[in-house]
């Protein structure tokens, strides 16, 4: 499976008619989803890095804030706003805000960006781009 196809299914989900607030929540969780499994790709497909630790959500968005290049710091603040609105939109039942039809397209459009961002890397910016989480791994001793 690729990590695209929830990023499609959260774009369709928010579109669709009715609006029932389960698949506007389920859109959201799956925008995020599509989005880290993008990240993620990137930090064990290209450089061969691992999560040795019990959170692999922080693990991956911490890579991206702590870079030493702006665009991916970015993306890491698009990430992690998408992993709040997964938790709300996953845990906070009483929460109709997130509920909104107009969030989780904007939640699909964002990942779809992460996404798009991501797969456009040139392998010198791919280059670029580990040693500028390499930076942060070397500052916080990971191997």
């Amino acid at each position: 499976m690729k990590s695209l196809s929830f990023i499609e299914v959260a774009g369709r989900w928010s579109a669709s008619s009715p609006v029932e607030p389960a698949v506007v929540r389920s859109a959201v969780s799956r925008a995020y989803y599509g989005a880290f499994h993008a990240a993620r790709e990137l930090l064990v497909e290209k450089y061969g890095w691992y999560c040795k630790s019990s959170n692999e959500h922080q693990w991956v968005q911490r890579h991206f804030l702590n870079s030493s290049i702006h665009e991916m710091q970015f993306l890491g603040q698009m990430l992690l706003s998408l992993h709040n609105l997964r938790k709300r939109a996953d845990y906070k039942l009483s929460d109709a805000l997130i509920e909104q039809r107009e969030l989780a397209r904007t939640a699909a459009e964002h990942a779809l960006e992460i996404h798009a961002q991501l797969a456009a890397l040139t392998d010198a910016q791919i280059i670029a781009v580990r040693e500028g989480m390499q930076r942060y791994r070397d500052a916080v001793g990971l191997t």
